[in-house]
């Protein structure tokens, strides 16, 4: 049975005993409903041990309102709707959201910026923006940390990881670089890597940074402080206060050190070029060796199958040779050797005697030109041809030939057969003036024409001897000039020669054999 209170004004209901409490029942415990028809309004707290069902809680232009039944729940601040709308899947803030303490979720997505003066602690952090780090006083050291909470830490253990991760669908998803810090030993040491994925794998690790500082590129695990897997390439220098040490150095520039270069060999196909000196045990070269004009000195001997040169060689010791080959040989000081050979040797310049030349054995040329030729032994040609013969001995014949010419001035003559007119003759050795006006022939032994004077010069068949000077314009002989003295001329012109002493200035185009004294030689050769 319903029962109906109806008053005009204010209804009032006061408790009268010992407590304030008012209570509305129903016949079952905790099942009374309160219907109120229009506003309640409380000046005190209310305090509800149930559930209250309504649309909208508000106070002035601020609400929490749930719009329909089961529909999202609307926060409006302020008479500014929707600043927080909470749906089943999700929480929407128009505005920024402040948390004073952690933010723990699965996954924090976001389209605009994430700003946090705490930490941010979550599973993953996942943006399609930039995560921008701001330095400025209040941040001395802006720093990314991966902090590892283990207690123990296993060798090989990745310690975190910067990771560019691709889809490509032409390869499978794969890591393509990463930057990443990986445990080595159980001492809490770290190397360092950066891995690049090739021909479509997974990264793998490219250069490498150890606990004791050595760097390895294309190598991971470096034993020295630069350890290089491949081809070095630089534009630059490459300035090393150290030592460099390798199989090989190949460059396809300069090499320049300032100090020394070591090794076992030092191979190039091009050029090495040295302002300072190269020195070494041996150098041994395929190709020639160029010199400028500071010249190549060594203080030992230089052993090759041939010295080529195109200027002067000059040398203050001795020069020995089995052969000496040259268009011009010159000498300030002695020639020695067992032969001189030459195709000439001439009074145009290519051999020059200032002093004495002396020559032990033959002389063979086409022509002996000189001012004095002076022989201890025999003097043999075909023929001399000179103005002035002059012996300290005496000037024989072969047999049968003649002494032909006027002897108006000759003296202390001896003689042991006729002097005639045409004839000075003894035995079958005779001087014989072949007709008026003609050459003077000797026959000396029965051997006619022995010597022969005509008007031309003087032809002698077998050997030429004089103890003293044999002075003339000119001595042309086909075979050999021979003297154990010294043959002392302005020049001697051979096309070929041998000479074991030559003093004096001497130019040779060949020289077979024979030891030729460093100052003998000026010119080129």
């Amino acid at each position: 049975m319903s029962i109906y209170k109806r008053v005009s004004g204010n209804l009032v209901v006061e408790t009268i005993g010992n407590t304030d409490s008012v209570t509305f029942q129903g016949l079952t415990a905790n099942t009374a409903t309160v219907i109120i028809d229009g506003n309640l309004t409380v000046t005190g707290n209310a305090s509800l041990t149930g559930n209250i069902a309504g649309d909208k809680i508000f106070n002035g232009t601020t609400s929490i309102e749930i719009q329909t039944p089961s529909g999202n729940a609307n926060i409006s601040v302020g008479g500014v709707t929707n600043v927080v709308v909470i749906s089943p899947t999700q929480i929407t803030f128009a505005g920024n959201a402040a948390f004073t303490g952690n933010v723990s979720a699965a996954n924090l997505n976001t389209t605009g910026l994430v700003s946090a003066t705490g930490n941010v602690n979550s599973g993953n952090l996942n943006t399609a923006g930039n995560i921008i780090i701001t330095r400025d006083s209040s941040v001395a050291q802006p720093t990314i940390r991966f902090y590892d909470t283990d207690t123990t830490l296993a060798n090989g253990t990745i310690l975190g990881a910067l990771e560019w991760y691709t889809t490509d669908t032409t390869f499978a998803d794969r890591v393509t670089t990463s930057l990443r810090s990986v445990a080595t030993g159980t001492a809490g040491n770290a190397q360092f890597e950066i891995q690049m994925s090739t021909g479509g794998t997974g990264a793998q690790t490219k250069f490498l940074i150890d606990n004791q500082g050595n760097v390895g590129i294309a190598n991971t695990a470096p034993l020295h402080t630069l350890a290089v897997n491949g081809t070095m390439y630089g534009t630059g220098s490459l300035q090393i206060l150290g030592n460099i040490t390798g199989g090989n150095i190949n460059t396809t520039g300069s090499f320049s050190t300032t100090g020394n270069i070591i090794g076992g060999n030092l191979l190039t196909t091009g050029l090495i070029s040295a302002a300072g000196n190269i020195t070494g045990g041996n150098l041994s070269v395929a190709g020639g060796v160029v010199g400028g004009a500071g010249g190549v000195s060594v203080t030992g001997n230089v052993t090759g199958g041939n010295v080529l040169v195109n200027g002067i060689i000059s040398a203050s010791g001795n020069l020995t040779t089995t052969d000496i080959a040259a268009t011009t040989l010159s000498a300030s000081g002695n020639i020695t050797g067992g032969n001189l050979k030459t195709t000439g040797i001439s009074n145009v310049g290519t051999s020059i005697v200032t002093g004495t030349q002396t020559v032990t054995g033959n002389i063979t040329g086409a022509n002996v030109n000189t001012g004095i030729l002076s022989a201890s032994g025999n003097i043999i040609g075909l023929n001399v041809n000179t103005g002035l013969v002059s012996a300290t001995g005496n000037v024989v014949s072969s047999p049968g030939g003649f002494f032909i010419g006027d002897g108006g001035f000759l003296s202390n003559i001896t003689v042991a057969s006729n002097v005639s007119v045409s004839q000075l003759a003894s035995g079958t050795t005779n001087w014989t003036i072949r007709g008026p006006g003609g050459n003077i022939t000797a026959d000396i032994g029965g051997a006619s024409n022995t010597v022969v004077f005509y008007g031309g010069g003087v032809d002698i068949t077998g050997a030429f001897s004089a103890a003293g000077n044999v002075t003339g314009a000119n001595i042309n002989t086909a075979g050999l000039i021979s003297a154990t003295g010294n043959i002392i001329g302005g020049n001697v012109s051979g096309t070929t020669g041998t000479f074991t002493n030559l003093i004096g200035n001497a130019n040779a185009t060949n020289l077979t054999s024979g030891t030729v004294p460093s100052d003998r030689l000026t010119g080129q050769y």
